[in-house]
């Protein structure tokens, strides 16, 4: 299987994981996150990109993971 066959399927199973998440009341772990950004650059969700990035940016301004993000983000 192709990287970009995976993406559909990751897309359904991150829509179900935030489904949980909103449902138990659950905070974004910054993982959650980044791999959400990710997901949906790749099909090209510019405004869901921008906010799951400023909460990334709001709850998570420092860790590595987020410096990543930046040059990533930078790079684009």
């Amino acid at each position: 299987m192709k990287p970009q066959e995976n993406y559909p399927l990751a897309l359904q199973y991150y829509l179900s994981y935030l489904t949980a998440i909103a449902f138990l009341q659950l905070p974004h772990p910054l993982r959650a996150l980044f791999a959400g950004i990710q997901i949906e650059g790749y099909f090209q969700n510019v405004e869901l990109v921008e906010n799951l990035s400023l909460v990334l940016t709001t709850l998570y301004p420092t860790p590595p993971e987020f410096q990543t993000f930046q040059r990533l983000s930078n790079a684009n």
